[in-house]
């Protein structure tokens, strides 16, 4: 699963001995729980991922995708018809397709690609990816330090 922050990271902000590997699984874990409790806090996925999901069509004009900032959209199908991208508007920063979505259950797939890349060591496949801002960083890294110094029962 991508995580907000790396594993060299927590270890920089905690003063940990990057060399050692004493606690990387106790640290992997928290990472991977801070970045859950970040995203589910947001209300989205925040690290880069391609996903395809499923929505049921209201009738509206708009369809709030899970996952942003939109990096590319793969396909859409409606009622397991392909639409084509003329048909619809994305806003990438928000998430909000524009097109006719009829009213049903289930009946919207969208595959897109979604998020922020999050390692700073590492660039990017593609310039189209947006970084991660430094202040959804901080806070998993901020609740990471939390849950490190508050492990193992000791409050």
């Amino acid at each position: 699963m991508p995580a907000l922050v790396t594993l060299q990271e927590v270890k920089e902000y905690l003063k940990l001995d990057l060399m050692s590997q004493l606690e990387d699984k106790v640290l992997q874990h928290l990472i991977a729980a801070a970045t859950a409790e970040v995203e589910q806090k947001h209300g989205r996925g925040l690290t880069y991922r391609e996903t395809v999901e499923t929505y049921s069509g209201t009738g509206d004009g708009k369809l709030f995708l899970r996952a942003y900032p939109v990096v590319s959209i793969s396909s859409i199908t409606v009622n397991g018809a392909e639409v084509p991208p003329s048909a619809y508007r994305v806003e990438k920063h928000t998430g909000i397709l524009h097109g006719a979505w009829p009213a049903g259950v289930d009946n919207i797939s969208v595959s897109y690609k979604a998020g922020y890349w999050t390692d700073f060591q590492n660039p990017p496949p593609s310039m189209d990816i947006p970084m991660i801002p430094m202040d959804l960083k901080h806070e998993c890294l901020e609740l990471v330090a939390y849950l490190y110094e508050n492990r193992g029962g000791v409050r």
